[in-house]
């Protein structure tokens, strides 16, 4: 524990010396006006409306070009948020190196006087740390964050970063925060995290083998991800979580009535254009391929993992899963295994 504060603190410290040193170079820069800064915070919610859509290019133009205007009017708080949240859409679309000068700028403009942009910065930072495979470093951050979002009433962003240590912890301590993260959404009235949250936990749950508490904990994401709205690649998602944790409980039959029914979504998606689709057109066959090994047909299940695995190639899967592919691969030689070559 003491290790972790001490992180926190460095890391404070070194956020506050490169706010104060941006801040230097602004004093003498113009003030915007209300209506200037009304503009702003219309251009930051319309990125964020993107961003949430997952339009992940267009939210990041708009992100840079919300920092752009924001330097010209000095407007140092809103520009180092925007950048933040650049940084932000370069580690979503795993490009760290070209996020890095983005969030350098943030953190070198941001100081605990602006506190959305100093949140920001912190839950991003700890993002790129976490990517880096320095998970306790990243989790302090994360750890701070809440604890300097709740102190302001900054709800969302305290959720962020309790979502976020749910994902860079040990396992106890990501139950322990996935949990956290639920209560204060819930009395904060941030719905939106609940799906995330839920998710989280549920495939904590998965790779816990605790499979009773999985298939609960993915209905509850489910539900909430139904219930918010927004791209509906969440709800589909969702979706087949729930396919894959009823498989594992054994419930066959609605596995596979979910399944198909995702199958079929990410297949007219994916006619109409969405190449995002590909994974979960993939995704869904190999869990059916999964259901027909169960239900005594070894062979057809391999070969639909087999087609699923080569669907997988063809998107980015294979650059950040390639441990899982390793798996299916194996899955489909033990199952041509159990069906033999001949009867």
């Amino acid at each position: 524990m003491m290790h972790a504060v001490t992180i926190c603190l460095v890391a404070t410290l070194t956020l506050c010396a490169c706010g104060a040193t941006g801040d230097a170079g602004r004093a003498d820069e113009r003030a915007p006006t209300p209506e200037e800064r009304e503009a702003l915070q219309a251009s930051l919610d319309a990125a964020r409306d993107l961003f949430r859509t997952r339009a992940y290019d267009d939210a990041r133009a708009a992100y840079e070009q919300v920092a752009e205007r924001a330097r010209e009017l000095g407007a140092t708080d809103v520009e180092a948020l925007a950048c933040a949240r650049v940084a932000r859409v370069y580690s979503i679309r795993r490009d760290p190196a070209g996020g890095a000068p983005w969030l350098e700028r943030a953190e070198a403009l941001a100081d605990e006087t602006m506190p959305e942009a100093w949140a920001r910065a912190l839950v991003v930072r700890g993002i790129y740390l976490r990517e880096e495979g320095r998970a306790d470093e990243a989790t302090a951050l994360f750890v701070a964050c809440y604890d300097y979002a709740m102190a302001r009433g900054l709800h969302a962003d305290a959720v962020d970063a309790a979502h976020h240590v749910a994902i860079a912890a040990d396992a106890a301590t990501r139950e322990e925060w996935a949990k956290k993260g639920i209560a204060a959404a819930e009395a904060a009235g941030e719905s939106g995290w609940l799906g995330p949250l839920w998710n989280n936990l549920g495939w904590d749950y998965i790779d816990q083998g605790r499979d009773a508490e999985a298939l609960d904990a993915l209905r509850r994401a489910q539900t909430a991800f139904h219930a918010r709205g927004g791209h509906p690649t969440s709800a589909l998602i969702s979706d087949y979580s729930v396919g894959f944790a009823l498989r594992k409980n054994g419930e066959l039959a609605e596995a596979r009535s979910i399944q198909e029914a995702v199958h079929a979504a990410a297949a007219a998606a994916l006619d109409d254009g969405d190449a995002s689709m590909l994974e979960w057109v993939a995704q869904s066959r190999r869990e059916l391929g999964e259901l027909d090994a169960l239900e005594g047909r070894p062979l057809d299940g391999a070969d639909a993992i087999e087609r699923a695995i080569e669907e997988l190639r063809r998107t980015d899967f294979p650059s950040w899963g390639a441990e899982y592919l390793a798996q299916y691969e194996a899955r489909v030689r033990e199952l041509r295994g159990e069906g033999g070559d001949g009867e």
